[in-house]
């Protein structure tokens, strides 16, 4: 498997575990300010995540056009 291939894997595994997350706040799942900390801890964590691959995919394509 090719490092695009897996960075894009991860991309997409990460947005349905954030778009999972969401739908547990949003539907009223969450059961207490504990959990609802602990979901939002989680969103924060995939949101850097996110940043991340899209960073070094930014850079992927930067090194192949030089």
């Amino acid at each position: 498997m090719d490092p695009y291939s897996v960075l894009e894997y991860l991309k997409k595994k990460v947005a349905e575990r954030e778009k999972d997350l969401e739908n547990v706040v949003l539907s009223g799942s969450v059961v207490d300010i504990s959990q609802y900390k602990g979901v939002i801890g989680e969103l924060r964590g995939l949101s850097f995540i996110r940043y991340e691959i899209r960073s070094l995919l930014e850079k992927m394509e930067k090194a192949e056009n030089v």
